[in-house]
Formats: C-alpha cells, structure tokens, sequence
C-alpha cells in the first residue's frame, strides 16, 4: 500500500491498520525544488509507523524526479537516504 504524504494528510493514513501489509510512504516532494528537513521526515514516519503498525515500512519520493533539475534530484535522493537509515522499521 502506498501512500502520498506530500499532498495526503498523514493523520488520514495513522487511522488505519497496517499490521499485515507492506506501507511505501511517499514522503519526497518530486514536484518541486525545496529540499526536505530529514529530521522532520523521520519524525513522521516514526510516528506512522507506530500509529499503522505495518508488516514492512518503506520510503519513496512522490512521483518521478524527472521534471526536477538534476541537481535538485540528487540532493532529494540523499534526503530519502538519511530519512531511510534515520527512521525506526523502515
């Protein structure tokens, strides 16, 4: 199950029961520039993972970096890395 917390509130998502399934957060913002505070991500995850409960937790950008500069993706898939190896269960 996928969900985009970029343009979905995370508290629509934290009212649901993920124990037996796989949860893929889209938490990178693809359509634009301004690049993501990695504490700040963590923290949300954190806090989805331990409202939600699911079986496997992942991390993802929003929709495909294509349409961003080069440079701009770059720093946005390092962020993805920090928010991944900084968060609990993903």
């Amino acid at each position: 199950m996928g969900f985009d917390i970029t343009t979905t509130p995370a508290s629509s998502i934290e009212k649901h029961s993920f124990s037996d399934k796989i949860l893929t957060v889209g938490i990178v913002n693809s359509f634009n520039t301004a690049i993501e505070k990695p504490q700040e991500c963590i923290k949300q995850i954190d806090e989805i993972n331990a409202k939600t409960k699911p079986k496997e937790s992942y991390v993802s950008n929003n929709f495909d970096l294509e349409y961003v500069p080069k440079e701009f993706a770059m720093n946005k898939i390092s962020v993805l890395g920090e928010i991944a190896r900084g968060a609990k269960d993903v």
